[in-house]
């Protein structure tokens, strides 16, 4: 505690508190930026007499050395300098003749004006007296200051109710009743200088250090990018809690044993946790250091932040919570310093524009006391705050008690950060999440409410309103039979120089499919497929479904003990293939290999007509295997239902007509192929099949587009940038669907200028190839879109609660096309195939993909929750770096990955494919630092000419080379000053 203060004796210039020291350097740095220019409201009802008010005014001010200081620099160090008691004439600015709306909306505008002008605190005037009248019985007294004068105690303890006090007395023709203050400001700076270098303030401030080493930032979900240079700008949102609540929050505060700030602090916590999904959450509160009963007359400016750091792991109920950050706040508070002082001790390397240590800010006002309840002081309404528009910190709250009993107050936002909407939404989770907390206090935090009922309907159900009709009982090949039926002649498949029609295509499948049948395939059978990409691939898929049984797509150029693994593995006892793949297949007992062109004699034998067959839209149409986490594939079957209703989704959106050519470069064992093969053929469309040599080169690949007349064409962005490399000019016909990776806008600037239109489709196997679609349009950011017809997208967060727009949580897909879990392994089928919580008896497949909901309802795609990787004990997604980077113009792709060096720490590595010329690591570094902290901008960074490719087309990072050669950028490198503020920092 800071010892009691004596009375100065020379009353000359007075050096400044620690508290004045920060905004004193701020104000020389920037003059012009209002951020500290406070406005105080005092609203007075009933009659006023004006020049008994004007007298009352000058005496507080007379009374109170602070209020008629200015701050100069003598002798190289800035000083409090005391000045004779001016005389405010405060002329009276009358809108009596306009109505109280209009008046109200006047006087806001003046003051805001008048706020705004800088001061210039080593010559003042330091106050800015406005007194209006609104009418007869309303006046208004809009005090601006610099924040160097007063605090909030100031004005609710002191000006409110002196002012009061001696008003009273004047207009009754009484002397001022107040004692003269028994210490001045001065007194408290010069006394605060001794007790600085006192071992008390350095027991203080050591416990300071040990709880709050190794404090973690708070990542809040913004709108926009962190500006280089913080500017105060901001926007408010006006708070308001109803008695019920606040006395619900009183009485669980009593229960608690704690105060009712404990429980406000807590209930932040819990925001800030449920937005940043970060289980310790770091904030501040202001303090105030009057500690002895002599400081509490003086006005000035004595609050210091505090900072709270407020353990949520393990899912606390929210009363244990209150006791866990009800030590935690006492604590604080007892070792309470000058946060300039703190920040000194700490060292803390600051982030370009962000307040040091703590980014979110709340505080609890008492309520103001005065004599007459018809006056009321208020500082920064949310009407004036929105007329000044500034915020000290990303977010802050600012609650006060009123004397009804209510809580009442606002949020203030960085608006360089969040846009209004979203300060306008986390309003509404403050206030529902205040409602469910004393409700149910022994709830845990991850189950408290937070969406509003209008958004939870919003995400659960309007966002997923996608029920469409579609042929529920049909299968794929009655699709195909009936197109067949009406396009018989029309060319259904080329490859070079061979195509098929679609009654030759028919009916060579209807033959195989008999010939399967003859050796022992039926329904429910699966059977492996391994051939070349050629019309002869499309037979067999076509003829394995007509025979009532499932594909089980394998690539020749598999490992033979992977193609073996998948054969085994899904139960396949026919291995259809070419002649001259055999020698590459594995050798398997029950499992019979048949090479379909060995067999011709006995295929031409065959009915020209299909089997009869039992299938239904719930039996499988294929199963694909992906890779998995434990080394080995795993298979994912899809029911013919789920086919059938993405490609009826598709043919209406981004749709397919009888008249185009489509594309098919992906491999069979990539869920991509399944729209390239099959909804041409549903449509009445040609199909190209590419060989997987062409696919992979550029130039070929552009030939075969430009010589085909290809109108659709599916591909990864890899594929996409490789086609572009080349120099291919594009296509005004061609419709351009990217999916299996994030799509860069700078490689969605070159499609859109070489094609008709651009879409990016999103979606996993284990949700039938496509969940979602959006088209591309130019300057809009890049979204995943919305959910395809008879599919259901959730955003949820570790506990499967649905997250606020904005909130990155865990993509979740229900619907139609949802696998029915994975092949011989219900370990892992029954931890991502879950019940939905939200539609009875349905289910829902867990992606570990990160996404989040816009405003509008599309999904913006985030990257892998299974990337994560710790670095410098923080937790990162790589997936997040590499769309930070992707929004950089000259990078064309890119890939983060996480490897330990030989001391055993894990560092990032971001291997960086250029749109031209590489941009230099320390731009790419200099450029992610804008919107990323320190821990997830890479350390070395890779440029690479291509990224390597799988089978299926998406990136190979096990093949991606060793960072021998990478260029490293550390974070503590100097760098030239890159804002005005940095360079007057520099000079000084």
């Amino acid at each position: 505690m800071v010892p009691p203060v004596p009375v100065r004796r020379e009353r000359g210039p007075a050096p400044l508190s620690a508290e004045q020291e920060q905004l004193w350097y701020f104000s020389r740095l920037a003059p012009d930026n209002p951020v500290y220019n406070e406005v105080v409201t005092v609203r007075m009802d009933g009659a006023l007499d004006v020049p008994v008010f004007r007298r009352a005014f000058n005496e507080l001010v007379r009374r109170h050395e602070i209020w008629r200081s200015t701050f100069p620099v003598i002798d190289g160090e800035p000083v409090q300098v005391v000045h004779e008691a001016p005389t405010y004439e405060m002329p009276l600015l009358d809108l009596s003749d306009r109505s109280s709306a209009d008046a109200e909306r006047e006087a806001i505008h003046t003051i805001g004006q008048v706020t705004r002008r800088p001061y210039e605190i080593d010559r003042g005037p330091m106050l800015r007296p406005c007194l209006v009248r609104i009418d007869a019985h309303h006046h208004r007294l809009y005090l601006a200051m610099h924040h160097l004068l007063l605090d909030g105690f100031t004005a609710r303890r002191i000006l409110l109710p002196e002012l009061v006090a001696v008003y009273r007395a004047f207009l009754s023709g009484r002397t001022s009743p107040l004692a003269e203050p028994a210490l001045q400001y001065a007194d408290y700076s010069m006394r605060q200088r001794t007790w600085i270098d006192s071992p008390e303030f350095a027991a203080r401030l050591d416990r300071c250090k040990r709880r709050l080493a190794g404090t973690p930032e708070l990542h809040l979900p913004v709108d926009h990018s962190r500006p280089a240079e913080q500017t105060f700008s901001g926007g408010m949102v006006p708070l308001g809690l109803d008695g019920a609540v606040t006395a619900a929050m009183l009485l669980l505060s009593e229960a608690a044993h704690v105060t009712l700030f404990d429980t406000i602090a807590a209930a932040f916590a819990v925001l800030l946790h449920r937005y940043s999904a970060q289980e310790e959450i770091v904030f501040a509160t202001a303090a105030d250091q009057r500690e002895h009963q002599e400081l509490e007359s003086m006005a000035g400016y004595c609050a210091t932040p505090v900072v709270i750091r407020a353990d949520l792991s393990g899912d606390p109920t929210f009363r244990e919570l209150l006791r866990r950050l009800h030590d935690e706040v006492t604590e604080a508070l007892d070792t309470r310093i000058p946060f300039e002082r703190l920040l000194r001790a700490l060292r803390v390397q600051r982030q370009p524009g962000a307040n040091p240590v703590f980014q979110a800010f709340i505080a609890l006002e008492p309520a103001a006391h005065a004599s007459d309840p018809s006056w009321s002081v208020e500082q920064m309404d949310a009407v004036m705050g929105n007329e000044l528009g500034r915020s000290k910190f990303d977010l802050h709250i600012e609650l006060e008690e009123q004397t009804d009993g209510r809580l009442a107050g606002r949020l203030i936002y960085n608006s360089d950060l969040f846009t209004s909407g979203t300060a306008q939404r986390m309003a509404g989770h403050w206030h529902r999440l205040l409602e469910g907390l004393v409700a149910d206090p022994d709830a845990h935090v991850s189950g408290l409410p937070l969406l509003t009922e209008a958004e939870r309907f919003q995400h659960l159900v309007a966002w997923n309103a996608t029920a469409a009709e579609y042929r529920r009982d049909t299968c794929l090949p009655e699709l195909i039979r009936e197109q067949v039926e009406r396009t018989p002649d029309a060319v259904a498949v080329t490859a070079g120089e061979q195509s098929l029609t679609y009654r030759e295509l028919d009916e060579r499948a209807n033959r195989l499919a008999h010939r399967l049948r003859g050796v022992g395939v039926d329904k429910g059978s699966r059977v492996a497929v391994c051939t070349d990409r050629s019309p002869d691939l499309v037979v067999a898929l076509l003829a394995i479904l007509k025979a009532g049984a499932a594909y089980v797509p394998l690539e020749p150029q598999y490992p033979v003990a992977r193609m073996a693994y998948i054969v085994e593995n899904c139960g396949a006892t026919i291995l259809l293939t070419q002649a001259h793949l055999v020698d590459r297949l594995p050798r398997l007992e029950h499992v019979r290999v048949l090479p379909m062109d060995l067999d011709r004699d006995t295929l031409a034998a065959q009915p020209r007509t299909p089997p009869t067959t039992t299938v239904s839209s719930q039996d499988l149409a294929y199963v694909l295997y992906t890779s998995g986490s434990t080394g080995k594939p795993k298979g994912v079957p899809i029911h013919h239902g789920a086919v059938v209703n993405l490609l009826t989704s598709l043919a209406r959106t981004p749709g397919i007509s009888a008249n185009d050519v489509a594309l098919a470069l992906s491999t069979i064992s990539f869920d991509m192929s399944l729209p390239e093969i099959w909804l041409p053929l549903i449509s009445g469309a040609r199909m190209v099949i590419v060989p997987r040599e062409v696919a992979a080169d550029g130039r070929r690949l552009g030939r075969v587009i430009d010589d085909c007349g290809v109108t659709l064409m599916h591909a990864t962005p890899t594929s996409w940038q490789m086609l572009v490399d080349t120099g291919w000019s594009g296509s005004a016909r061609l419709v351009a669907v990217s999916g299996g990776e994030a799509l860069s806008q700078a490689l969605a600037r070159q499609l859109m200028a070489r094609c008709f239109a651009l879409w990016n489709g999103y979606g996993p196997t284990e949700a039938t190839a496509y969940t979602t679609f959006a088209r591309v349009q130019a300057d809009e950011p890049i979204t995943i879109g919305r959910p395809i017809s008879n599919a259901r997208v959730y955003i949820l967060d570790r506990h499967a609660q649905p997250v606020p727009v904005g909130v990155p949580g865990e993509i979740h897909i229900a619907g139609e096309g949802v696998a029915r879990g994975y092949v011989n392994a219900p370990d892992l089928t029954a931890s991502h195939f879950l019940d939905d919580p939200f539609v009875r008896g349905a289910r829902m497949y867990r992606t570990g993909d990160l996404g989040r909901h816009r405003a509008d309802g599309s999904i913006e795609h985030l990257g892998r929750i299974d990337d994560q990787v710790k670095v410098r004990g923080f937790r990162v997604e790589p997936g997040e770096v590499e769309v930070a980077l992707l929004a950089h113009p000259r990078v064309a792709s890119a890939v983060v990955t996480a490897r330990a060096g030989s001391d055993g720490h894990r560092s990032l590595t971001a291997y960086v494919v250029a749109d031209g010329d590489a941009p230099p690591a320390a731009a790419l570094r200099g450029f992610l630092s804008e919107t990323l902290p320190e821990h997830m901008v890479p350390s070395a960074f890779v440029p690479i000419p291509a990224l390597p490719l799988t089978a299926s087309g998406k990136v190979d990072r096990q093949a991606l080379p060793t960072p021998d050669g990478a260029v490293h950028v550390t974070g503590t490198a100097a760098r030239r000053p890159q804002t005005r503020l940095e360079e007057q920092l520099v000079r000084l």
